[in-house]
């Protein structure tokens, strides 16, 4: 049989870790392409409000965020072609990223920051032929992750 101060030890142990904040953790999203086509090494990132993305930029992609496809308030990120850019991501939401240099041929992407709650509004930004097809692909998919 467990002590009383035994007990009360375990209590406060356990409450210390309840009250320490989770590690953010940080995600890699390489940009270079990946066979003939163009495309991100992951093209849907979930991830929880307060965690980074690092966005490698091999040599000449450039990442940045697509308007309109991030929620209210959320961060807009641009990079520099070849170099990495890293972005912490506090609002919850979903955002839209795109290569700028292959955006047409579909290197396109979606991070969603825990809750979508911008799902529709992102869903009906347009976009070019080839990444008008991934986007709808990806969005078919996390409905059906549901």
């Amino acid at each position: 049989m467990t002590s009383l101060s035994g007990f009360l030890r375990a209590a406060t142990v356990g409450a210390m870790l309840a009250a320490t904040p989770a590690l953010a953790a940080e995600i890699a999203v390489d940009l270079s392409p990946n066979g003939p086509a163009h495309r991100a090494s992951q093209d849907v990132v979930e991830i929880a409000p307060g965690d980074t993305i690092r966005f490698v930029g091999a040599g000449g992609h450039r990442v940045e965020s697509i308007r309109g496809m991030q929620p209210p308030g959320g961060v807009e990120f641009k990079g520099r072609a070849g170099q990495d850019l890293v972005v912490t991501f506090d609002k919850p939401g979903l955002y839209g990223f795109r290569c700028k240099e292959h955006y047409t041929q579909g290197e396109v992407g979606l991070i969603v920051v825990g809750d979508p709650r911008n799902i529709v509004s992102a869903a009906a930004v347009r976009h070019p032929v080839e990444a008008q097809k991934v986007f709808e692909t990806l969005f078919r998919r996390l409905q059906a992750e549901g």
